[in-house]
């Protein structure tokens, strides 16, 4: 094995790395921007609540 072999697949293994890095970004985006939805729905919900409750 020549070290230029070694360099071509370490270099591969950091790409794989690299790819797999925006992927999880790209989840973690996804996850928050849920999250801060569900929050949102769930105090509007709230709200509501409050609201129907007092009213009465």
């Amino acid at each position: 094995v020549c070290s230029t072999d070694i360099e071509k697949y370490l270099e591969e293994i950091k790409n794989v790395q690299n790819e797999k890095m925006r992927v999880v970004g790209k989840q973690a985006t996804h996850v928050q921007k849920n999250l801060k939805r569900f929050t949102r729905e769930r105090d509007n919900a709230n709200d509501r609540l409050f609201y129907n409750v007092t009213k009465c």
